[in-house]
């Protein structure tokens, strides 16, 4: 199962509220989840995850942006293939990596997830690999980490793992060139466009 990251912005409004409506109108596609960012995103903006392939086409209408439209796929995680719908704190974390690190960048995130989870409110939604770039000479590879915090008390918690966790972490971020969180919320079925 491949998924789509749309990083949608709407520069005739101060909110999401238009980008709401203008997914509401798509049909054809399963959302995994519509989320507005809490810090780090636009006021106007949010990612809409879909579970499609490349070419998938939105056709979201005119004056909404595709600020990126990023291919993921799926690693360990998620291992069911439905739409997110606990309400909480969603924090998108994107990792620069050299490509032969992958791998085991995966592996310390699956035990450190071992016992992190049960520390915490929290649970992990998915951990991707970006899909390669055609741009020539790529050196860097991409992933994207997605974790669910009950709220943002816990992701502050959750600084402090337990030893075991905090020996992966540590060692999984000595193969990263580079971390960028960032927190959203997700839309709740029903929510409408009313923000």
């Amino acid at each position: 199962m491949n998924y789509q990251l749309l990083h949608l912005r709407d520069p005739s409004q101060s909110t999401f509220a238009g980008l709401l409506a203008a997914i509401s109108r798509t049909t054809g596609v399963s959302t995994w989840g519509i989320f507005p960012g809490l810090f780090g995103l636009g006021t106007n903006e949010l990612y809409w995850v879909v579970m499609a392939g490349e070419d998938y086409d939105p056709g979201l209408g005119e004056g909404i942006e595709i600020v990126q439209r990023t291919t993921l796929l799926p690693t360990i995680r998620p291992t069911i293939h439905e739409a997110r719908h606990r309400a909480g704190v969603y924090v998108y974390r994107w990792f620069e990596v050299d490509p032969e690190h992958v791998d085991e960048v995966v592996k310390l995130s699956g035990e450190a997830w071992e016992t992190f989870e049960g520390g915490f409110d929290t649970e992990i939604q998915g951990l991707f690999v970006v899909a390669p770039e055609m741009s020539v000479g790529q050196v860097k590879c991409r992933m994207l980490l997605v974790t669910w915090y009950q709220n943002l008390t816990v992701w502050q918690d959750s600084r402090t793992p337990d030893e075991q966790a905090k020996q992966r972490f540590v060692a999984r971020q000595a193969l990263l060139d580079s971390a960028v969180p960032i927190a959203t919320r997700l839309v709740l079925s029903g929510e409408g466009t009313h923000v």
